[in-house]
């Protein structure tokens, strides 16, 4: 008798035997900012369910490494391009025969009072945070409504609905981010396209550690006692890992979410409720 395994319920044994059954067998999935932290590991999670993983990244090197840990193809592009956007979509359609997964996550993160702040440092975040979500988003559905499915996962943040001090501009491109999603889930649902928004607090990579030195600048204190109190105030007593998000991801990716669209999923240990 096919029996599930008590260790994950996508593994069943015979006798003697484990199958595992991927989720996502040869369907196509494109990550932006693919090539460290969160994304890499959305990359690996997808790979490891059958999907067929492309990955983008500003560095054509970067990329490139990236996508060979993952037995992926690199597609360098930078999301802010409409023109550098529409040739990676077309490139991967053209490699792979399809779009059935993108995910939506390169992304930056600066610190600044907003009486302090640049033009330049608002633009920045809005234009990779917001824009570039955008740009991607449209390319990536444009070739979706053509095939009649498809999924769109955004990466949000706990901060894309609770704005945080010192990172205004930020918290801002993030809510956009969240309407963004809300707004195209509502146009692509009549072509059984899900859109769906992870909203993880912070997580523990190379931009938290950014973090903390940039907080240390702006608030005084030590990098440490910064990244211990991301640790603190959240209710499960530690940050997210890139891990968290990816398994958040793959759900939404997956059948078991077909009926889900234009969600913010919180990934925050109790931190972010609604």
């Amino acid at each position: 008798m096919l029996e599930p395994e008590s260790s994950g319920y996508n593994c069943f044994k015979y006798p003697g035997k484990e199958i595992k059954m991927q989720r996502l067998k040869d369907r196509v999935a494109l990550i932006t900012g693919g090539t460290r932290g969160i994304g890499l590991a959305i990359a690996e999670i997808l790979a490891s369910e059958g999907a067929r993983v492309a990955i983008n990244g500003s560095h054509p090197e970067s990329t490139k490494i990236a996508a060979q840990k993952v037995g992926g193809m690199g597609f360098p592009a930078d999301v802010r391009d409409r023109n550098a956007v529409n040739r990676m979509v077309e490139d991967v359609v053209d490699q792979f025969g399809s779009l059935d997964i993108f995910v939506a996550n390169a992304g930056v993160i600066s610190v600044s009072p907003v009486l302090e702040m640049s033009e330049e440092d608002w633009d920045l975040n809005f234009d990779v945070n917001a824009k570039g979500v955008f740009l991607t988003c449209q390319a990536a559905a444009r070739v979706m409504v053509r095939q009649g499915n498809g999924r769109i996962v955004a990466i949000g943040s706990s901060a894309s609905k609770t704005a945080e001090r010192f990172i205004a501009h930020y918290s801002a491109s993030k809510f956009a981010v969240l309407g963004f999603v809300q707004g195209l889930a509502l146009e692509l649902a009549p072509y059984h396209i899900n859109v769906n928004c992870v909203c993880p607090v912070m997580v523990e990579t190379d931009m938290m550690e950014q973090l903390a030195v940039e907080y240390s600048r702006v608030m005084g204190g030590s990098p440490d006692s910064h990244r211990k109190s991301f640790h603190e105030e959240i209710p499960w007593g530690r940050m997210a890992q890139p891990e968290d998000v990816a398994k958040a991801v793959l759900f939404l990716a997956s059948d078991e979410a077909e009926f889900i669209t234009g969600e913010g999923l919180n990934i925050s240990g109790g931190l972010e409720f609604h």
